[in-house]
């Protein structure tokens, strides 16, 4: 049966689907294979991503936050609730003697549970507006096209405006997107705004496309592209919650392990004390037993998020888009391309010039010798 540490795990190796996508995308541009896989990958890591905040939330509230509390203390994963952990922080401070702490730690404490839930709540709002999102601009059908080019094509008894009127239209007939009148059968179309580009996934053209983003199954645009910046933003900071609240149990159970214990065994003076801190050790870190690796997934996903938000942030400061981008560095890759072909053309022409100078200088010259000889012969 799979448990939640399973899962996560999976759902770290689902997140890289995308690169498969692209793969295909690269290696059969013609083939509609890749597309096909994109809108099924789409809608896999939509529900994926739903069910990972809610793991992550289960595992908050039965394995890290405890363990933050207790660390190496016997406790049952089982049966605890926020409430049982609450008496506990109250008990330990008793115990200490400490007022002070005891209003500290309650802080700290309610603190984790607020900082928790408006994470989650966050999340789940910014994440829904991002797949749910229309960034489509609007169908016009063939009749609605010949009624607006019909009326923008009225002529006026001037020919300078008439010349001004035929032009605009001409200049909206060449803005209908081609490739949505191809989607369509010639049915209906879209007149392109300058940010505005055609998805082949979502076979429409989006307004101020920025990408198709696999994780939301939906393009980014115009309505939800500011809900994406900021999914991504409480993204990172949840997987860095999630790194220090992880490291934990990673640093005791995997990590230090062996010195935890060895200082459990020279720290207090009675034996029995001692090993009742080893067994309470060796039973939390059973409970956790694979659950103490999660850290280096959060580890690996929030390297990936964060490099994500400081690829929104520059397109952000660049007033950029991320199809736009592409479009550049395709052109300039195809103006390179063909430059190195007319420098290639140009030095081919060079060298073939320079063979046939020398070639006709060498006929010259051979031209030159013979009337000498013939002129040496006819003095003879």
């Amino acid at each position: 049966m799979i448990d939640l540490f399973d899962f996560v795990v999976l759902s770290s190796f689902i997140i890289l689907l995308p690169l498969v996508t692209d793969f295909l995308n690269n290696t059969f541009p013609n083939a509609k294979i890749g597309r096909l896989a994109q809108e099924v990958v789409g809608m896999i890591l939509v529900f994926f991503i739903v069910s990972i905040i809610f793991a992550g939330v289960s595992l908050w509230y039965t394995h890290f936050l405890p363990f933050y509390y207790t660390k190496s203390l016997l406790i049952s994963f089982d049966t605890l609730n926020l409430l049982d952990l609450l008496k506990f922080i109250n008990t330990n401070n008793n115990n200490n003697n400490s007022s002070g702490g005891s209003i500290f730690n309650k802080i700290i404490f309610y603190f984790h549970i607020f900082f928790t839930i408006q994470l989650v709540v966050n999340l789940y709002y910014y994440y829904y507006q991002t797949i749910t999102a229309d960034n489509f601009l609007p169908k016009i059908s063939k009749n609605k096209q010949i009624q607006l080019f019909a009326n923008e094509a009225t002529t006026t008894t001037t020919t300078t405006t008439t010349t001004t009127t035929t032009d605009s239209v001409d200049e909206k007939k060449n803005k209908l997107c081609g490739l949505c009148d191809q989607v369509s059968d010639g049915k209906w179309s879209t007149i392109n705004k300058p940010k505005s580009h055609h998805c082949r996934i979502c076979k429409r053209c989006i307004d101020s496309m920025d990408h198709h983003c696999p994780f939301a199954a939906n393009c980014i645009g115009i309505n939800n592209h500011h809900y994406f910046i900021l999914f991504i933003v409480y993204t990172v900071i949840a997987l860095i919650y999630a790194c220090y609240l992880s490291f934990f149990p990673y640093y005791y159970c995997i990590l230090n392990y062996k010195n935890y214990v060895g200082l459990s065994f020279t720290t207090n003076s009675n034996d029995n004390d001692n090993d009742n801190n080893f067994k309470q050790l060796a039973q939390s870190c059973a409970n956790f037993n694979k659950y103490s690796f999660i850290f280096l997934c959060c580890c690996l996903i929030v390297i990936a998020s964060f490099g994500i938000l400081l690829f929104q942030t520059y397109l952000i400061i660049t007033n950029s888009k991320t199809v736009q981008l592409l479009k550049n560095n395709n052109n300039n890759n195809n103006n390179n391309n063909n430059n190195n072909n007319n420098n290639n053309n140009n030095n081919n022409n060079n060298n073939n010039n320079n063979n046939n100078n020398n070639n006709n200088n060498n006929n010259n010259n051979n031209n030159n010798n013979n009337n000498n000889n013939n002129n040496n012969n006819i003095r003879m």
